[in-house]
């Protein structure tokens, strides 16, 4: 029977044998991925593309959501420091005062949602337009919650992204930081991710598979919105934020939800050709 508030301090690591460590974000991470991976394969087999087009896609995009994640992190929240240090956005080690192998800490999600961007746009110049991309939109729109969601869970093992002090029932004390009751914003953000993953799924196939884009529209509406409100329960990961009328999470939404926007309006009225 869990006692409230939560104690809440596991170790970040699986488990470590030598120096072969795994932590619980990098096996959240890569299992998020794993999911996307089979639903992806599974629709691209339904529409009867080449296997070819999908392993392409699979590396363009897999690629794009690190790549992405780690330079928007260093870009987005530390841009001072890693301006003067480029080569820790894409290296494990520290170089000052000494060398120290450190792994690569910070990824941003919206950076990832920009990788990803990228990456469709090198895979549509590389299949020369043989793939519909608002199919692929749609669909990756459908499975995107799920790593979404895995990666928050992952947050939560590491005892980062916290939230506010409150005293609510529920409240998790992260004794990694402190002995404060918090909101656990990182379950809050995962259930809301899981949510639109069966939102998106049950409106995709009661309407929206007849308006390519919607589901991809309808994706980026209800996700980012969903952060910019949660953003309210967090605290800022930088000190930097508390000067700006809105966190960082809060303002990179914004594009995301206008463009979302957009698409919907465009979408449900034109009926696209895929």
């Amino acid at each position: 029977m869990l006692n409230f508030p939560i104690k809440w301090g596991p170790d970040p690591l699986f488990f470590e044998i030598g120096i072969l460590k795994l932590g619980w974000y990098g096996l959240f991470f890569a299992g998020g991925i794993a999911v996307g991976y089979r639903l992806m394969e599974t629709a691209f087999k339904k529409k009867g593309y080449p296997e070819e087009y999908f392993h392409q896609l699979a590396l363009y995009v897999i690629l794009g959501i690190i790549i992405g994640a780690r330079v928007g992190h260093c870009v987005f929240y530390d841009w001072a420091y890693f301006s003067q240090h480029p080569w820790e956005i894409f290296l494990p080690v520290k170089f000052e005062p000494q060398l120290a192998f450190i792994g690569f800490r910070g990824l941003a999600s919206h950076g990832g949602a920009v990788g990803v961007a990228s990456a469709l746009y090198g895979f549509y110049r590389r299949t020369q337009g043989k793939v519909s991309m608002p199919f692929v939109l749609d669909q990756l729109a459908r499975i995107a919650p799920i790593p979404c969601a895995s990666i928050r869970l992952g947050n939560l093992m590491n005892s980062e992204i916290i939230g506010l002090p409150t005293e609510v029932p529920w409240a998790f004390v992260f004794t990694r930081i402190d002995e404060v009751p918090r909101h656990p914003a990182q379950l809050y953000e995962a259930f809301a991710y899981v949510m639109g993953f069966f939102l998106l799924r049950w409106v995709y196939h009661k309407s929206l598979h007849r308006y390519p884009l919607s589901t991809f529209a309808l994706m980026l509406i209800y996700m980012f919105s969903a952060r910019f409100i949660l953003e309210f329960f967090k605290e800022n990961q930088m000190a930097f934020e508390s000067m700006l009328p809105l966190n960082m999470g809060q303002l990179l939404s914004l594009p995301f939800i206008l463009v979302g926007a957009t698409l919907w309006v465009y979408a449900r009225r034109t009926k696209l050709q895929t």
